[in-house]
């Protein structure tokens, strides 16, 4: 939401505008995935450390070494190269993937009732 992360950049700093929304909307576990090519993005760092505060599962889709963020994730899925294109390529394969299985858990649950 545009309007959500321009508020919470102007009232506060662009570094929590994921924290801020993690904070009011996460419950105790919940899913949480962030993603960064590098590792490092601070703003996703902050993020995933509130969720975990909170209670929350968390992934993180990274690059290169995974950076900070995979020490502090449940499940880090890194990208071991340091080609930008290429740790974006994997991550919009990985997403597709996820969607797929999430999509076919669904349906497999809504047809078993």
């Amino acid at each position: 939401n545009n309007s959500t992360l321009t508020a919470i950049g102007n009232d506060y700093h662009f570094e929590v505008i994921f924290q801020r929304q993690i904070e009011a909307l996460a419950n105790p576990g919940d899913i949480i995935i962030g993603i960064s090519t590098s590792g490092r993005s601070k703003n996703v760092l902050l993020a995933l450390q509130e969720a975990r505060k909170i209670g929350c599962v968390t992934f993180a889709l990274l690059g290169g070494d995974g950076g900070d963020i995979a020490a502090i994730v449940n499940y880090p899925i890194i990208v071991d190269t340091q080609e930008t294109p290429r740790i974006q390529e994997a991550h919009i394969t990985i997403i597709h993937i996820l969607c797929e299985l999430i999509e076919g858990q669904m349906l497999t649950s809504e047809s078993g009732k």
